[in-house]
């Protein structure tokens, strides 16, 4: 049941992002879709993370140091990490120079955290036995 749980609070994060980027291009006074671009980093995000091998079954906390980074799995990491900067980052930009409002600033880095909220809750696994412990479905 841990399963669905997690699906439906990534789902509704996701919601709640798309939610408060569309309301930052639309409500405030300069109606723009400037704040978009943010979506777009946003998107590309994992994709360097996904071709270098680092999906969500890889965790960094063990000691055991048999696979080392090459240099492909090192400037993956770096890209990926530089898209995860650049999407807030570029709405601070755009803010500094006037393009977009305070407003849109803060429902655009709004979105991104529910978006950072919805891939959390995607890749936290929940450990606890007594969850699914009575409801017959046991493998």
């Amino acid at each position: 049941m841990s399963g669905l749980r997690q699906l439906i609070v990534s789902a509704f994060c996701l919601v709640m992002g798309f939610l408060f980027l569309i309301l930052g291009c639309t409500v405030v006074k300069k109606r723009n879709a400037w704040p978009l671009m943010s979506l777009v980093l946003y998107c590309f995000t994992p994709v360097p993370f996904f071709l270098c091998g680092r999906g969500a079954g890889s965790d960094d906390f063990d000691n055991d140091d048999d696979e080392r980074l090459d240099v492909f799995n090192t400037i993956g990491l770096f890209i990926g990490g530089l898209l995860l900067i650049s999407g807030p980052g570029l709405a601070l930009v755009l803010y500094h120079t006037t393009v977009i409002c305070g407003s849109a600033l803060c429902l655009t880095l709004l979105s991104g955290a529910c978006f950072a909220a919805a891939a959390v809750a995607l890749s936290v696994t929940a450990r606890s036995d007594e969850d699914d412990a009575g409801d017959g479905y046991n493998f």
